[in-house]
């Protein structure tokens, strides 16, 4: 595991992921819905095809508790995360980088698959987000999201809870997702793995 660190932590504040580090990965494996398994099946069928690792960049991976091993056999994984406690737990093996998700350290057309999964509304700007992964996105990949859907009771208990924490506790609408890329030339499909919790696959063409 090699940790890239692009950030000075020097003199932040310190935030609920600072706090829910140690115990996060225990915390997801109750709260999960489905999406991590989603998302591993969908790399090993798209690696099955390939000849060499698929380069894929988790956007807000924090601990890096995504992945399986059968996955991590046939991918070149990095994680991006602006939290240092987060990817001090990462246990997956993968390259790690202390950046910001809103201004990606990688070449455009770069990785095969981008992924974030329950992060984007913990990002100050989310476009600036989406339009960073889609930059390093290749012709051809994968973009996948997942998040809640705003429109939910919970998710609005979830906004309010995660404002009063300092976070930014902005959800965003799952049809303005999907426009997002299909403006882009992508090819989407949504998985509702609840009433509040969705999947968001992007392909780019």
């Amino acid at each position: 595991m090699k940790l890239i660190n692009l950030l000075e932590s020097k003199g932040e504040r310190m935030n609920m992921f600072d706090i829910l580090a140690p115990w996060y990965d225990e915390v997801r494996k109750v709260i999960e819905f489905g999406e991590v398994k989603e998302i591993n099946r969908e790399i090993k069928k798209i690696g099955k095809n390939c000849q060499k690792p698929l380069k894929v960049l988790d956007v807000g991976g924090g601990t890096g508790n995504h992945w399986d091993i059968e996955s991590s056999e046939i991918l070149n994984l990095y994680i991006v995360d602006r939290n240092r406690a987060m990817l001090n737990e990462c246990e997956s093996g993968a390259n790690l980088v202390h950046g910001d998700v809103h201004c990606l350290p990688f070449e455009d057309d770069f990785f095969d698959i981008v992924m974030c999964l329950d992060a984007l509304h913990h990002f100050q700007d989310r476009k600036r987000s989406l339009n960073e992964m889609e930059r390093v996105s290749k012709t051809g990949g994968y973009i996948f999201v997942a998040d809640f859907d705003p429109n939910h009771i919970l998710t609005k208990m979830i906004s309010i809870g995660e404002i009063i924490l300092g976070e930014p506790g902005r959800f965003m609408k799952t049809e303005t997702l999907e426009k997002f890329f299909q403006k882009r030339d992508y090819e989407t499909e949504k998985i509702d793995f609840t009433h509040y919790f969705y999947l968001l696959k992007s392909r780019k063409f």
